[in-house]
């Protein structure tokens, strides 16, 4: 037992620790400047899945074959896409798996070009399986469609299109039933997403850029990433795999599946605040197809707002600085972007605008950007691009450039029980210039009052990424375009909680101590060297 003498010495020890950590300067948020990322991801996360009618009849798609030959595939891919509140398969999918839409029945929604209108389809369940082309002898398998299509759905709606009409009962163009057709694409939006965990595995990717005698930071041409000199087979590991589990923050999770990796352990995350746009949609004649929420970093646009109270108002959000200018706004969080996508009205804030020429404008066939002096943004280092993106209610034509700072903020623990927030800085970081609006009163006919997204975060973020620019892309010439590394070997979707969980690439990332460790270590220095004083 302490004297009373030592008591009283161990007493002005603490004060006099309390007065020196009150008195130091406050220590500047911890910055991590990450390695350059580049304008579109080289892959984006995907799921497989299986539909089951109401008599719980699995669909199948006669004539086709999950590897392209012929047979019989009950298989069906999607994008796994946390910017989509819905869930969205291609009219031919749905033709080619007999899945029924209700007659009469639209859903309205907006994409990178505008409205656009959908069929509904009949109720089905949906059981989604992982995303791993290692895995392919397991799919199309009756045998085993309940383990590994193993996260089921019930009782769900698609939106089946686009149609290709632009207004309400409108008659269909056969013209853009061909473009569809040709192009459409199916999606699994955050209503698949309900208490699991998606976690995004970059590593095959990554270890491309990882090969002796080469620097794992450096842009490299795609084509000189490739040695097939182990065979094909080690084409199934160049791929953005996803793992679906039940979430650990959901109720009575089921442990992973015993073919599955186990689940990481992470080094930080970013928190997202939840936004519903469900009552920005419009249904007509039926029930809506499944609709849920979307993750934004920063607080959720006031009008859809999941949960004022929750305190997502209090996170932070990105923030920008370009032209000597420094903005923090809310972006979605969209898995589904290959892009970061900036808007035009935060954009001319920091001096970025669309040219004022003729044919030089948002969606013409030379979109350009300039500064308020009208020159063109850009330099040979570090060029302006423009890219056609494409997307629900069609394709648009737009320009980017590379911002000075972008700035993504994350959370750690901080060594002591805590957690601290620090910025994930990416220099000289690729932002399209485009407005995604939605129209904010859709049952008021006579406004024209829209909500416009301050920002997308995609997944050039995160996956490796490619630089691209072209209105029209040649496919031959893909494999000779810059790519650079990722700074994420794994990257997560936790739905219960809205966190996107990170784990960094060892090769790229080097992560410094906690602030508060380093902080109280100083202090046990300084007090050590007091008391030996």
């Amino acid at each position: 037992m302490l004297s009373t003498q030592h008591r009283l010495s161990a007493y002005a020890l603490a004060t006099a620790a309390l007065s020196l950590l009150l008195t130091l300067p406050a220590v500047a948020q911890p910055r991590l400047e990450l390695n350059q990322i580049l304008v579109g991801s080289l892959d984006q996360p995907r799921a497989r899945a299986i539909l089951r009618d109401t008599s719980g009849n699995v669909l199948d798609a006669p004539g086709l074959d999950i590897l392209g030959g012929s047979g019989t595939t009950y298989t069906v891919e999607g994008f796994y896409d946390t910017g989509a509140g819905t869930i969205l398969l291609g009219p031919t999918t749905a033709a080619n798996f007999g899945l029924g839409t209700v007659p009469g029945a639209t859903f309205a929604d907006v994409g990178v070009g505008g409205l656009d209108f959908f069929d509904i389809s009949d109720t089905i369940d949906i059981q989604l399986a992982d995303y791993d082309n290692s895995r392919y002898a397991q799919l199309d398998n009756p045998a085993t469609f309940n383990s590994v299509y193993n996260h089921p759905f019930s009782g769900v709606r698609a939106a089946v299109g686009p149609r290709g009409d632009h207004a309400v009962g409108a008659d269909v163009d056969p013209i853009d039933q061909i473009i569809n057709a040709t192009s459409e694409f199916n999606v699994f939006g955050t209503p698949l997403m309900k208490d699991k965990l998606a976690v995004f595995d970059n590593r095959g990717l990554n270890a491309l850029f990882e090969t002796p005698g080469n620097d794992p930071k450096a842009i490299r041409d795609f084509t000189s990433l490739i040695n097939l000199d182990g065979g094909l087979d080690n084409l199934q590991n160049l791929q953005l795999k996803t793992f679906i589990y039940d979430s650990p923050n959901a109720a009575s999770p089921r442990p992973p599946a015993a073919d599955q990796p186990a689940i990481p352990v992470f080094d930080a995350k970013i928190k997202t605040d939840y936004a519903d746009f469900s009552n920005l949609t419009t249904t007509t004649g039926g029930a809506p197809p499944a609709l849920a929420h979307n993750p934004f970093v920063g607080p959720a646009p006031a009008l859809a707002d999941e949960n004022p109270n929750d305190g997502g108002q209090n996170l932070p959000g990105i923030t920008i600085t370009q032209g000597g200018v420094t903005t923090e706004t809310s972006w979605l969080y969209d898995t589904g972007a290959a892009a970061s996508i900036w808007s035009q009205a935060i954009a001319q804030q920091h001096g970025v605008f669309y040219s004022s020429e003729p044919g030089k404008g948002l969606g013409s066939n030379n979109p350009t950007l300039v500064d308020a002096n009208g020159n063109e943004l850009g330099n040979d280092d570090l060029p302006q691009f423009q890219l056609q993106i494409g997307g629900v209610g069609g394709t648009l034509n737009i320009a980017g450039f590379f911002v000075e700072e972008l700035i993504v903020p994350a959370f750690r623990d901080d060594g002591h029980g805590g957690e601290e927030q620090f910025d994930m800085v990416f220099k000289d970081a690729p932002l399209l210039i485009a407005d995604i609006s939605i129209d904010a009163t859709p049952d008021d006919l006579t406004d024209t009052q829209t909500f416009t997204l301050e920002g997308v975060l995609g997944m050039n973020t995160f996956a490796p990424s490619l630089f691209l620019s072209g209105l029209s892309l040649d496919p031959s010439a893909l494999g000779s375009l810059p790519t650079l590394n990722s700074n994420f070997d794994l990257f997560a979707f936790d739905e219960p909680t809205g966190d996107v969980l990170l784990k960094f690439n060892p090769d790229l990332v080097t992560i410094p101590e906690p602030t508060a460790g380093l902080l109280l270590a100083s202090l046990s220095l300084i007090l050590l060297k007091r008391r030996k004083g």
